[in-house]
């Protein structure tokens, strides 16, 4: 978790200039307080469409990683297809704000399942 954390601090830099010790969601309209972590999920993406589990805690920011293989996600509650939605490779990192994060929906577009790794983030201190 402590390197996916890493990861994730080291790509959203190259994006947002963050103060060094605090996350802020700037590029999620209308988020502009600190992020704090509230909750993880690894999901297998196979030839089903399947949905994140979010906390009940009040997610506002997800971030997906895209550990192995493609998948192709849809966020406005239609499930994707092998060949519909919108593609992410393997290694890709998706950030997903507010509604959304509720609707969103991945399946595996090649040959073999995919990994994905989510973090939920909610706002306030």
């Amino acid at each position: 978790m402590k390197r996916l954390m890493g990861l994730l601090l080291v790509v959203l830099s190259f994006v947002t200039p963050w103060p060094v010790n605090e996350a802020r969601a700037q590029d999620c309209y209308g988020i502009q307080s600190s992020l704090n972590p509230i909750g993880y999920e690894q999901l297998t993406v196979s030839t089903t469409a399947v949905s994140l589990t979010p906390p009940n805690v009040g997610s506002r920011v997800v971030v997906i990683l895209i550990r192995t293989n493609a998948v192709r996600y849809r966020d406005d509650g239609t499930a994707p297809t092998s060949t519909v939605g919108m593609p992410q490779d393997a290694g890709s990192v998706l950030v997903v704000c507010g509604a959304s994060i509720g609707k969103i929906k991945l399946i595996r577009s090649g040959s073999a399942d995919a990994t994905a790794e989510i973090s939920y983030y909610g706002t306030g201190g």
